[in-house]
């Protein structure tokens, strides 16, 4: 009976070591288990609201590392008396044992009162390594959507009309603006059609001060000078230079179109011209001469005739031009005497009259 009850105490011990290992192996297998699933949650940040007012819903999800899970996609209404006004991206955050925990945040409104069950939300997913694909939900959550209390024992007021409110600049001003273009608009085309009407045009060159021809000379026979043309052995451009600078002067001075005309014809058409004077008259007749030399028959004039044809030029133009000064003064000077002779014998026909009045 002894042996009996020793063998029977081994045996239980025995047993009681094997239901400790299946135990312990159960148990290890379901945190396993519980290691590998997603755990999605879903709360509210207050479980009743007014009719209209919104309320923020959050989804957290801790994930194995490295799982794939197809996130549900929500529409206009997460159920058909609740609307999701907006949707954040999903959030990630690192947390213990290398899982991961993602977040996402939706505002909702409702505007039904009542009493709203938002179902659970399903996912499924993959851990890394296994072909199997999972589904996993959140907790379900209620939502209760309430009315503004009326207060019954007091009188309905009526509807008030529309309050009107002072316009302000920002209001005022793109119609000011708009209204001054359009003025403006009006403006100028009536301005356009009157002078296309009268054959004028529209906007008037701004026309530059002349500048005098006498300038334009000696400024072109200065900077002919710094050229030193002859002195490379171009006669032919120093005298051809020299001579329309001249052509240009005398058209600006005496409207004489010298530009079209021969050396001859330009003689012949200052020798008809009182305001210049012989020696300035013989002095052009020279450059001419030795411009048509250079130019027609390759002469090469000495130095010393180049230089001194070039002064001559600049003295015509100075001797010219203070003649017709001279005599602008002149005509002033007359036309001042007539018009004192005129007054004094106005005021002495004035005196006569009242002398004979008297």
């Amino acid at each position: 009976m002894a042996c009996l009850r020793k063998e029977s105490r081994e045996d239980n011990r025995i047993m009681n070591i094997r239901t400790s290992i299946i135990l312990s192996l159960f148990i290890f297998s379901t945190l396993m288990l519980n290691g590998q699933k997603l755990q999605p949650i879903l709360s509210i940040d207050k479980d009743s609201i007014l009719i209209g007012d919104q309320v923020k819903l959050n989804i957290f999800v801790n994930s194995p590392p490295d799982a794939m899970i197809a996130w549900p996609r929500f529409e206009e209404l997460l159920m058909p008396e609740v609307e999701i006004l907006n949707q954040s991206s999903i959030d990630t955050l690192e947390i213990e044992d290398a899982r991961l925990r993602l977040h996402q945040q939706l505002l909702i409104t409702s505007f039904d009162t009542g009493i709203y069950i938002i179902p659970p939300l399903k996912f499924t997913y993959q851990n890394k390594g296994e072909e199997a694909f999972l589904l996993d939900s959140t907790n379900s959550l209620q939502l209760y959507v309430l009315t503004v209390e009326v207060d019954t024992t007091q009188a309905i007021m009526p509807i008030k009309g529309p309050i009107s409110s002072p316009y302000t600049w920002g209001e005022i001003t793109p119609w000011l603006i708009l209204g001054i273009i359009i003025i403006g608009l009006v403006i100028f085309l009536i301005y356009y059609f009157k002078k296309k009407k009268n054959n004028e045009p529209i906007f008037k060159a701004v026309s530059k001060p002349k500048i005098p021809a006498h300038i334009v000379a000696l400024n072109g026979l200065d900077n002919l000078k710094s050229k030193k043309l002859w002195h490379d052995g171009k006669f032919k451009e120093y005298y051809t230079e020299m001579i329309d600078i001249i052509r240009v002067y005398l058209v600006g001075t005496y409207d004489v179109d010298a530009m079209e005309m021969t050396s001859d014809e330009i003689n012949q058409a200052i020798k008809n011209i009182n305001g210049i004077a012989a020696i300035q008259k013989e002095k052009l007749s020279e450059a001419l001469l030795l411009a048509d030399l250079a130019k027609f028959a390759k002469e090469q004039p000495l130095p010393l005739l180049n230089d001194n044809n070039l002064s001559n030029m600049v003295e015509f133009v100075h001797d010219t031009h203070n003649t017709l000064v001279l005599e602008e003064k002149i005509k002033s000077n007359k036309t001042d005497k007539a018009e004192d002779i005129e007054n004094q014998e106005s005021l002495a026909e004035s005196g006569k009259s009242v002398m004979e009045n008297k």
